[in-house]
């Protein structure tokens, strides 16, 4: 907890007193936020996230290549993990079932059509780091093209918008899981919002790159 509020509390003090009188501190506060990413999960990489966002927004092509990098693996996987929770469904009288834990059999009929006996639930929790991560790659891509590169460019538009290569081919998968078709809206908003930024982080990595077959592609 103290890591979350170290985080979110450093990055308002640096949009509060600007890149230049931050910048004494600013590598000792990026060491601590990625050694948070490496050390927990949850809510620390929620607010690490939004702290790079901040850094990423104040520095911009000044910000450390080495802290966006470090930072931008864990941002990806929170945007591919898996935020439903699957539970066996617990009936009255059998085992582990309803009745066994005090409770009624009054839901059962809600689930006849579940042959599998489970139940499914949203892990809010992950929903929150998700929605963080989908903001901060978007302000890295935004601000932070050119330390981005090519490959990592293109890897935050995969995570933003799901395997948009096989998508073109007609290999539309409903259930890649990628944020911009997520059934929550607020997570689904927000990757529309930051998607064009990855797009265009990837458009001028492949022109840097000279690569005018992927730069035709964006």
């Amino acid at each position: 907890r103290q890591m979350c509020i170290r985080d979110r509390c450093v990055g308002l003090c640096a949009l509060s007193l600007g890149a230049e009188r931050f910048r004494p501190l600013l590598a000792d506060a990026c060491a601590a936020a990625a050694a948070g990413l490496s050390a927990g999960g949850g809510e620390v990489s929620e607010y690490a996230f939004g702290f790079a966002a901040h850094m990423a927004a104040l520095y911009k092509a000044q910000l450390d290549p080495a802290f966006v990098h470090a930072v931008l693996p864990h941002m990806l996987a929170a945007c591919r993990a898996d935020d439903v929770i699957e539970r066996p469904h617990q009936r009255e009288g059998g085992e582990g079932g309803a009745g066994a834990a005090g409770g009624g059999g009054a839901d059962d009929d809600d689930d006849d059509d579940d042959d599998e006996g489970v139940h499914f639930g949203l892990h809010t929790g992950m929903i929150d780091e998700k929605a963080s991560a989908v903001n901060a790659i978007g302000r890295l891509c935004k601000h932070c093209a050119p330390q981005l590169g090519a490959p990592a460019a293109l890897e935050c538009v995969r995570a933003l918008c799901g395997d948009v290569a096989g998508d073109a081919a007609g290999d539309d998968d409903e259930d890649d899981g990628a944020p911009i078709d997520h059934f929550v809206d607020g997570l689904r908003a927000a990757a529309l919002a930051n998607a064009p930024y990855a797009c265009a982080a990837a458009l001028h990595a492949a022109r840097a790159s000279g690569d005018a077959a992927a730069a035709v592609s964006y």
